[in-house]
């Protein structure tokens, strides 16, 4: 995937969100097809329209952490585990 360039705060900020809302859906999307669930089946066990979990998972719309949360949680997978930032980025120390 090619993120494009963010060049203000406010982008630079939207950059880094989306790219661990990227990180969180890929552990996702692996999880649900490891537990061989349908996106439908997701929805479901998450209480979220099936077009809301694909958009989200497909990077086409923003989700809160709480939507996140859900969908982890939907999966058998600890959201606080999920979303932990690697240990080399910003602002951590």
């Amino acid at each position: 995937m090619e993120w494009l360039p963010a060049k203000t705060v406010r982008d630079k900020a939207l950059l880094r969100s989306a790219r661990q809302q990227h990180k969180i859906a890929q552990r996702i999307i692996r999880e649900r097809d490891a537990k061989m669930l349908t996106t439908e089946q997701l929805a479901d066990r998450a209480d979220l329209h099936p077009d809301t979990v694909r958009a989200i998972l497909n990077g086409s719309t923003h989700a809160t952490l709480a939507v996140l949360s859900v969908l982890s949680d939907a999966v058998g997978l600890r959201f606080a585990a999920v979303s932990k930032p690697p240990d080399d980025s910003p602002g951590r120390g």
